[in-house]
């Protein structure tokens, strides 16, 4: 959401507040935090961790993720797209989760080794 959007949201739910004719419940502190708790559940729920990869940003990340292409032409593909403008601090740690997630397809070298160890060889 842009940054206009959430003052206006915070802006309007405060009118809200204030316009009521009693003016006892604007001092109120229980009132208060749920009036806080409001704004930001509403704030918070706009905003999710990774929302500069949402669209057609995400799918093209993971696939591009199983090969090596230097971060800097990937950042300049991807900023060229609908959505947020990323630095390469934002691909490299999107690349890093991707990479973390647990059923990517990339292992460790060490649950490589575990793995291998772990397979019973086969004897002629």
């Amino acid at each position: 959401m842009p940054e206009h959007d959430r003052i206006r949201l915070v802006t309007n739910m405060i009118v809200e507040h204030v316009s009521s004719p009693s003016l006892r419940h604007i001092r109120d502190h229980e009132i208060l935090d749920k009036l806080a708790g409001k704004i930001v559940a509403r704030l918070a729920g706009e905003r999710t961790l990774w929302r500069k990869w949402e669209g057609e940003r995400e799918p093209l990340l993971r696939a591009a993720s199983a090969r090596w292409i230097p971060i800097e032409d990937l950042l300049d593909y991807l900023n060229g797209m609908p959505g947020p403008a990323l630095t390469a601090t934002d691909v490299i740690q999107r690349l890093r989760a991707i990479h973390e997630e647990p059923h990517s397809p990339f292992l460790t070298t060490s649950s490589k080794r575990a793995a291998w160890r772990s397979t019973p060889e086969k004897r002629l």
